[in-house]
């Protein structure tokens, strides 16, 4: 080897190009597998016998080497491969490890494995069960993508993150939950999964990634949980299948095209927290007859209930920012079979004159404000009576600081 010059190198760069890649064994081979071995002595199986047909039990060693990883494309294509039993030995699986066995219908991942990397079970359209175990924290990107035979899926209480397309075109997948762990879920996980009919989403996720449920034709219940800040571009675009949906308080944006051609979708409602509402996020929802606001009136972005929406926008009476229309549609008051304490607004709060809040109630019944110092107690004490005013009354209490504690509440007739 001819000697290098490195009189202008840095020692330290030496130093790391030095330490870098730990040394394997050429390519070895025994029975149907192919595989290497490391520095301290562990197997890392690299191929197999793409004719093997049936059942496979992968082994546990080869060559006297225990088994602990399943490298990259090492079962790729495996055409005529129907089952696979990984050892508890195995820690980790590489890319595209079991890509295109379209004849796998089961697969049993063991305990020891933390993560499921990228398209590990790529259009494996034979899989119609999985389960994914708790000790799986992620998933990587299109790592079971086009299973199209997948109809029931546990994932594990364990996995926090789900990447990119992870199960995008699982067309017979029926109803997923995520874990409550989950705090990533990545852009199109579920895109074009037509036969899903339920999702629940919780609060541990705070984002809705882009087109991560467009074209989930068939998704009828969708529970978003409450942590969900904001609703990604696009992603129920064409969940034609969804009637009414609900958006929890604490989502505060909702992006560009978001609900877009949800052509059955009949009612929604918006919480107070949402601040703006990106362009087309309900166009060409034909059906959409009333938009729920529960708040102030937000930004919008241009066409956001464009072409032939018929929809009309209720307001709670005591918000602001609503006039005779609002982007570009009719509005009208929301009329509640009940009085409502308002939390968002100025007039929230402690004020000059006292502590107080707006009461709204699109209804000419009187309604009294009572209060008492214990909840434990019956000892309700009526404060004030009062008739709303075009739905409205102004609440204060200029007294609240002579208590150690003051709760309210509303009564009607």
């Amino acid at each position: 080897m001819r000697p290098v010059a490195c009189s202008h190198v840095p020692l330290f760069s030496l130093c790391v190009a030095l330490s870098i890649a730990p040394l394997t064994s050429q390519a070895l081979t025994q029975g149907d597998y192919t595989y290497a071995t490391n520095t301290v002595g562990q197997a890392t199986i690299t191929g197999f016998n793409t004719s093997f047909s049936g059942a496979l039990s992968i082994t546990n060693t080869l060559g006297g080497h225990p088994v602990t990883s399943i490298g990259a494309w090492a079962f790729a294509s495996c055409a005529s491969l129907t089952a696979v039993t990984i050892p508890g030995c195995v820690t980790s699986i590489g890319v595209s490890a079991f890509r295109d066995c379209t004849k796998l219908t089961s697969i049993a991942i063991p305990d020891s494995i933390t993560a499921i990397g990228d398209d590990v079970f790529y259009n494996c359209t034979g899989l119609t069960a999985v389960t994914i175990p708790g000790s799986v924290t992620s998933i990587g990107y299109e790592a079971f993508r086009s299973c199209s035979g997948l109809v029931n899926l546990t994932i594990g209480t364990g996995v926090t993150s789900i990447a990119s397309s992870a199960f995008r075109s699982c067309t017979r997948l029926t109803a997923v939950t995520i874990p409550c762990n989950v705090t990533s879920i990545g852009n199109y996980v579920f895109q074009d999964c037509t036969g899903l009919t339920t999702v629940t989403i919780p609060g541990s996720v705070s984002e809705i990634s882009n087109f991560a449920f467009n074209r989930c034709t068939g998704l009828k219940n969708l529970t978003i949980g409450t942590g969900v800040t904001a609703i990604g571009n696009s992603a129920f675009a064409n969940c034609t299948g969804l009637t009414a949906v609900t958006i929890p308080d604490g989502v505060t944006f909702i992006s560009a095209w978001a609900f877009y051609k949800c052509e059955y979708m009949t009612t929604v409602t918006i919480p107070s927290s949402v601040t703006y509402i990106d362009s087309s996020a309900f166009q060409s929802c034909f059906r959409l007859t009333s938009a729920f606001f529960k708040g102030d009136a937000p930004g919008l972005g241009y066409d956001v209930f464009g072409f032939t929406t018929p929809v009309t926008l209720y307001y709670l009476p005591g918000t602001s920012g609503w006039g005779t229309t609002f982007g570009d549609r009719p509005t009208a008051f929301w009329h509640l079979p009940y009085p409502l304490i308002l939390s968002t607004g100025n007039g929230f709060g402690v004020q000059t004159n006292g502590f107080g809040f707006t009461i709204s109630w699109a209804s000419s019944t009187p309604v009294v404000v009572e209060a008492c110092t214990n909840l434990c107690s019956d000892a309700w004490l009526p404060l004030q009576t009062n008739t709303l005013n075009n739905g409205v009354i102004i609440f204060r209490d200029s007294s609240w600081t002579n208590h150690p504690a003051r709760y309210y509440r509303i009564v009607w007739p």
